[in-house]
């Protein structure tokens, strides 16, 4: 779904993909026709400025470039007027003599107009579709090799001679895709099964704690914290950051009430808060943790269906955002934290 984020992107702004494969690996299955083998429409050798022994081989639109029998470029080269230069785009490229230019300019006017003439014939290129042996991902590959002259004479991939714009938007093509799926997923399961979310309850609830801190506070496993003095923790939806922030500005040597609900039964306690000898903060020295549910939304029909997925993407969103804040700050919001 990634890949064809991209793929339906530079569609949408005209840039033509080489392939779409699903995998990694040795090719198993291909859309592209089975290519005929038969000798180049003209060839043309010389000698560059190098004593390199370069061959043009024209088929068709396409010119292969090959130096020293061993090929280095395909596509449609340009040859500068001023000093015969032949560019092969990342290639490299090659002095042209003198004697040779005009044929080298007259095999690269004919590709010109084989390419003039596919161009009417169809508006865009094919996608050769793949599936590979390693079923690990997939990528869309843009031909490199094909080039565009811009308006300053400069070749340019034809990827990098799009607008900016339009480039962001082949490259955003994955995320966007990602998005969409995910939403689509959400508004099925909304539907069906329902959306697992977490409802918050009331209080702050002990995750653990260690033997020593059970005999100094009188606090169990899983006990909710409902009061801690004058901080009121009934409303569901209080934070872990929020409690420690309270709990940490205590006076010293103080008992504070606390009330505990601990198996369907409220009792209060007592509980002496320890002194941080590094910060002189106060703490509890157990391990606490928003107080939640694990329940499954359903929804009764499509609109429904989407205001549930937006909802979760957002609450997700701002899950991560409250996460990155703890890391930079060093405090949390809704995970577990030591106090």
């Amino acid at each position: 779904f990634h890949e064809s984020g991209h793929w339906l992107c530079a569609k949408s702004v005209g840039l033509p993909a080489a392939e779409f494969s699903l995998g990694f690996g040795p090719e198993l299955l291909s859309s592209a026709p089975a290519t005929p083998q038969g000798p180049p429409d003209d060839v043309l050798k010389f000698e560059d400025a190098e004593n390199d022994t370069v061959c043009l081989e024209r088929s068709g639109a396409g010119v292969r470039v090959l130096v020293n029998d061993k090929e280095i470029w395909q596509g449609l080269p340009e040859l500068t007027d001023a000093d015969g230069t032949l560019l092969c785009g990342d290639s490299g490229s090659c002095k042209v003599p003198a004697e040779s230019r005009a044929d080298v300019e007259l095999l690269l006017t004919m590709a010109l107009t084989a390419t003039k003439a596919e161009m009417q014939e169809k508006k865009e290129e094919d996608t050769v579709f793949k599936l590979r042996m390693l079923p690990i991902g997939g990528f869309v590959r843009f031909d490199e090799r094909k080039t565009v002259k811009l308006a300053d004479g400069s070749m340019a991939t034809q990827l990098d001679s799009l607008p900016t714009a339009s480039q962001l938007w082949v490259y955003a093509g994955g995320v966007l895709a990602n998005m969409t799926t995910a939403f689509t997923a959400l508004c099925i399961g909304a539907v069906t099964s329902g959306v697992p979310e977490n409802k918050p309850l009331p209080g702050i609830r002990v995750d653990a704690l260690s033997e020593e801190a059970v005999l100094r506070t009188g606090l169990r496993p899983k006990d909710v914290l409902l009061q801690i003095g004058s901080l009121d923790l009934h409303a569901p939806g209080h934070t872990t950051a929020e409690t420690v922030g309270f709990i940490q500005k205590l006076p010293a040597q103080e008992a504070v009430a606390v009330l505990v609900e601990r198996a369907g039964r409220e009792q209060w306690l007592d509980i002496v808060p320890l002194t941080d000898p590094k910060t002189g903060l106060q703490r509890f020295g157990v391990n606490i943790v928003s107080n939640s549910e694990r329940i499954f939304q359903r929804a009764d029909d499509l609109l429904q269906a989407a205001g549930v997925a937006v909802g979760n993407i957002e609450h997700q969103l701002d899950a991560q955002i409250t996460a990155l804040k703890g890391l930079l700050v060093f405090s949390g919001g809704s995970g577990s934290e030591i106090v």
